[in-house]
């Protein structure tokens, strides 16, 4: 909205100053210079308060879906549908699922990874389900990191809305 304003007082004042040095010769643009001042201080001034946030906003426009936070690791999470889904190469980096390129599917496969479009998903429940019976302490901790801050939460929150009008 405010690049629309800024957009329509260029475009005002183009016009002021064209009709002025057409009626009233070359050197009497220089006179609509107060104008355009006047006309683009005030959305200008606004624009650049707004950069700040404009920036932190493009900084993660790649990050499609929210974000968590495992022992320092971000794992993106996406929510499609009513389902709540993981980013597959952050839980891979995570677990060490790295093996090989046929490893790597068979587990997709075997989660219901999803394979439409980048990035490729695990969903959370067939994640915490396949963990229960991995007795590694990494998987562990991420299971019950699973569980508690990222499943029962997102559950938490489609119960709200679910009972909302």
């Amino acid at each position: 909205m405010a690049i629309l304003n800024v957009i329509l007082r260029v475009f005002l004042c183009a016009g002021i100053t064209g009709v002025a040095y057409w009626r009233l010769g070359g050197t009497t643009w220089v006179l609509t210079l107060p104008l355009w001042g006047l006309a683009l201080a005030r959305p200008l001034v606004d624009a650049g308060f707004q950069l700040p946030a404009l920036i932190r906003r493009l900084a993660t426009l790649g990050w499609e879906g929210r974000y968590t936070e495992f022992d320092g690791v971000r794992v993106r999470t996406f929510v499609v549908g009513q389902e709540l889904r993981m980013a597959a190469s952050d839980v891979d980096a995570i677990l060490g699922w790295r093996a090989t390129p046929t490893g790597r599917r068979a587990h997709r496969l075997r989660l219901g990874g999803h394979f439409g479009g980048p990035p490729a998903t695990y969903p959370v429940w067939t994640l915490i389900a396949l963990l229960e019976g991995d007795l590694s302490p990494t998987a562990r901790r991420f299971r019950h990191w699973l569980e508690r801050e990222v499943h029962r939460p997102h559950q938490l929150r489609q119960q709200r809305d679910a009972g909302r009008p």
